[in-house]
């Protein structure tokens, strides 16, 4: 039986009284409670359950009733809650430091010394086979160090994020077979990660390759290898694990970075390559960076103007060092294009005028078209280190490495299929000579492909 009383505060009575005709001792109780009960608020709802025969006599008894009233304060589960307090995060470990992806690494809650004790041992035994509870019981014997049964997946997410656990996709042969036979000039790969997972690993295999690349320079010539970085999330994807790889290993090669687009961004800015730059910080990495400070969107006329500025100068002189230049791909369609949504503030009128002139994506925010580059469109231009055409002729070069990197869209997954096609069949728009595709967007241009033959 279960009695749900209102309490109230009043002195003088109790409004449930009518309820000691049926119940007496449940509510000459409950009005003791309430009457040395300052704390509970007005409209406090109590819950009493009548406890079986045998037990009432006991929890109702003579004594019970005399130490009542004697109560200074109600049970604490009677009391309001207070407000939790904010639980301050732990810092990392300066020895493991995590990428930029916040969204893969999870919160782990050990101190910077805990975690360089414990993360090798749970990584070496939950790759060894053991189950995650033992994994936890054996490393707190090992170590000293407390940890709950599900500790080892948030430590072995960690070590993934801090680069000490790799992960290498497959790749789908038959495929890179189909674009072979194109008798395109430059290395294909397909990742066969299919699904929502395509965009986080189509730039990690990119990162394996070209650190294989960086490698290779190093060891052909002397002086550092020059990387050129392009905006968006997927060129963010890719900085975060090339650092990974550079900051862990101790015969690094020495880097400068350069900035293939200016530090603005309308929808995150993170994915700019000024912010790349501090992934690469920490660990063994010797890093030097080259920024380009300039406006996204100029006038046509003031183009030659502004890369004569202090700085800037500097970026256009020094471009003809980069070794390898990653950039990625934009679709027309796609909603969350840098370049559309520049266009949209500055001028919506230039999307309809480029969507009519036949406009499939862009590169680099330079649009272009199925049948090459677009000129510029009513003064307006992007300010980029190297347009179309200069990426074709460096992509032309033995010694020059050109990567674009292609999966779906990382917030809407929307497809980049019609914004591949023209770089695959029209030869003013060859910017590339390494081309990263995920298994959707490959299947899907050579379907579009044979569909058209």
């Amino acid at each position: 039986m279960r009695v749900r009383p209102t309490a109230r505060m009043r002195h003088n009575s109790h409004p449930d009284a009518h309820l000691c005709g049926r119940f007496p001792l449940a509510a000459q109780a409950l009005a003791h409670c309430m009457w040395v009960s300052p704390h509970l608020q007005s409209g406090t709802k109590l819950k009493i359950r009548a406890s079986p025969p045998r037990m009432r006599r006991s929890l109702f008894s003579d004594q019970t009733q005399r130490t009542i009233p004697a109560m200074a304060t109600p049970h604490k589960n009677l009391l309001p809650r207070k407000p939790r307090r904010a639980r301050a995060q732990r810092p990392r470990s300066a020895r493991f430091a995590p990428i930029v992806d916040a969204e893969d690494v999870p919160s782990v809650s050990f101190t910077p010394e805990e975690i360089d004790r414990t993360l090798f041992p749970v990584i070496d035994r939950f790759l060894a086979g053991m189950s995650a509870p033992r994994v936890a019981r054996a490393v707190t014997e090992l170590t000293g160090v407390r940890m709950k049964r599900t500790d080892p997946y948030k430590l072995l997410a960690f070590a993934r994020a801090c680069g000490l656990v790799w992960v290498s996709p497959p790749r789908h042969y038959v495929l890179e077979g189909e674009f072979a036979r194109m008798r395109n000039q430059g290395e294909v790969s397909v990742i066969d990660v299919p699904g929502e997972r395509s965009p986080p690993n189509v730039p990690g295999a990119a990162a394996v390759r070209v650190y294989e690349l960086i490698g290779q320079i190093a060891a052909r010539r002397p002086g550092p290898v020059h990387i050129g970085l392009g905006i968006g999330n997927t060129t963010r994807r890719f900085a975060a694990a090339l650092a990974a790889r550079h900051r862990a290993d101790r015969k690094a090669p020495e880097l400068v970075l350069h900035a293939l687009s200016p530090p603005h961004s309308l929808a995150d800015p993170l994915e700019t390559p000024l912010a790349f730059f501090p992934l690469f910080g920490g660990g063994f990495s010797r890093v030097q960076c080259v920024n380009l400070p300039a406006e996204v969107l100029v006038r046509c006329e003031d183009y030659d103007r502004l890369q004569r500025l202090p700085l800037v100068d500097e970026a256009f002189a020094r471009a003809a060092e980069i070794d390898i230049a990653v950039t990625s791909l934009a679709s027309s369609h796609d909603e969350h294009g840098y370049l559309r949504n520049y266009l949209t503030l500055v001028d919506p009128g230039l999307i309809d005028a480029l969507m009519a002139a036949g406009w499939r994506g862009d590169a680099q925010l330079r649009p272009y078209g199925d049948n090459g580059p677009f000129p510029d469109q009513r003064g307006l231009r992007a300010v980029t280190l190297f347009d179309l055409p200069q990426l074709v002729e460096m992509a032309k070069q033995p010694d020059k490495h050109v990567f674009v990197l292609t999966s779906r869209c990382g917030r809407c997954a929307a497809s980049k299929a019609s914004a591949l096609l023209p770089l695959l069949r029209e030869p003013s728009l060859r910017i590339w000579n390494h081309l990263f595709i995920d298994f959707d967007t490959a299947n899907e241009v050579v379907t579009s492909l044979d569909a058209q033959s």
